[in-house]
């Protein structure tokens, strides 16, 4: 690969690469909480007023979770939030009981039983080891009627970018932010526009 240098002093030269790098992170990124905070409160979700939103998300999403707070409060609803440390999944795989595992609370359907819309944020971390798939498995089967009764909801999952996610890209948090914004038509005047274009074509092809 080519590499240009610019002479900075005498004593001190910088590659392009390094350079441009260091100019792309002075630009501001295309993703903003707020602009995706308010994509998912109207369009996605159609948040209404006295509705109750559960938002569920580590705290990696924190500057998202905040503006989508906000954006649900404003439009009347009444938002939970049901926040995670990262690893907090994997903590709970490892180290619970078999009647935890094998066992379903009634307040875990009953909280999905009086929630109109749920939320998943997914926050890219990085994999841990020691994390048996059949203990996963295992919760997952007990926590199917709640799995269900979500599915008969209006549902939403979207992705918060994580150093993490990044990193699993091959790119920097810049770079990867700026994917994400785009593939959410962020960097749009109007994202909604650009998702009803997405459904507009979708319907087109299922009528083939």
């Amino acid at each position: 690969m080519n590499c240009i240098l610019f002479k900075q002093r005498p004593d001190q030269t910088v590659s392009r690469a390094s350079f441009c790098a260091e100019m792309s992170s002075m630009t501001a990124s295309l993703y903003d909480p707020m602009k995706h905070a308010e994509l998912l409160a109207s369009y996605c979700l159609d948040a209404g007023a006295g509705q109750r939103i559960q938002v569920t998300a580590t705290t990696l999403a924190l500057p998202l979770v905040e503006a989508l707070h906000r954006a649900l409060l404003i439009r009347g609803a009444r938002p939970v939030l049901r926040l995670e440390y990262p690893g907090q999944q994997g903590d709970f795989y490892r180290h619970a009981s078999a009647e935890l595992l094998d066992s379903l609370h009634t307040g875990d359907l009953a909280d999905m039983e009086h929630t109109d819309a749920p939320l998943r944020i997914l926050t890219p971390q990085d994999a841990v080891q020691g994390s048996d798939p059949e203990r996963r498995a295992r919760h997952a089967r007990t926590m199917s009627p709640v799995a269900q009764l979500r599915s008969q909801r209006r549902w939403c999952v979207t992705l918060s970018p994580t150093e993490a996610g990044a990193r699993a890209a091959s790119m920097t948090l810049a770079e990867y932010q700026d994917f994400v914004a785009r593939a959410m038509f962020l960097d749009l005047p109007n994202p909604a526009a650009g998702w009803a274009a997405v459904r507009e074509r979708q319907a087109t092809l299922i009528e083939r």
